[in-house]
């Protein structure tokens, strides 16, 4: 009983941008955006115990996702585009402009035989075939160039 009345607990409410608490799964789940030195934002979540549990957890994945926001070594081109486009582009173009981005890079990369390749093992010559190929009247002059 004395773990029923904990669960129903009221949970602290907190300033706005600084997060916010939830039950979830039996657990107290706590969520917040950050943002990140590039000035994109990333929304993280962390499940704990307590509420305590959960700030400690919180600053702990913070700092992580800080740090971690380096595009790893062994990354597919496809990948590695994708993160680029997340990374630096999100917050610098319009969300309609973003996502014909994104759109572009999904079907135009994505389905080049490029894309499974690690984009550090591929030559200016890989590159320059993927938009020879591509400027074959196959794509639009406007996917060429976003290309």
């Amino acid at each position: 009983m004395d773990s029923k009345k904990s669960l129903e607990k009221k949970l602290p409410k907190l300033p706005y941008g600084e997060g916010s608490f939830t039950r979830a799964k039996g657990k107290i789940y706590f969520r917040k955006t950050i943002v990140l030195d590039d000035g994109s934002k990333k929304e993280i979540g962390v499940f704990g115990d307590t509420v305590n549990a959960c700030i400690k957890k919180m600053k702990e994945k913070e700092t992580k996702t800080k740090k971690a926001v380096v595009a790893p070594n062994k990354e597919t081109l496809i990948n590695a585009m994708t993160w680029w486009l997340d990374t630096y582009k999100k917050n610098k173009v319009s969300p309609t402009s973003f996502k014909r981005l994104k759109d572009t890079v999904r079907c135009r990369i994505g389905e080049s035989k490029y894309a499974n390749d690690r984009y550090q093992s591929l030559t200016s010559d890989d590159l320059q075939k993927l938009i020879n190929s591509a400027n074959n009247g196959e794509f639009s002059r406007s996917s060429i160039d976003k290309i």
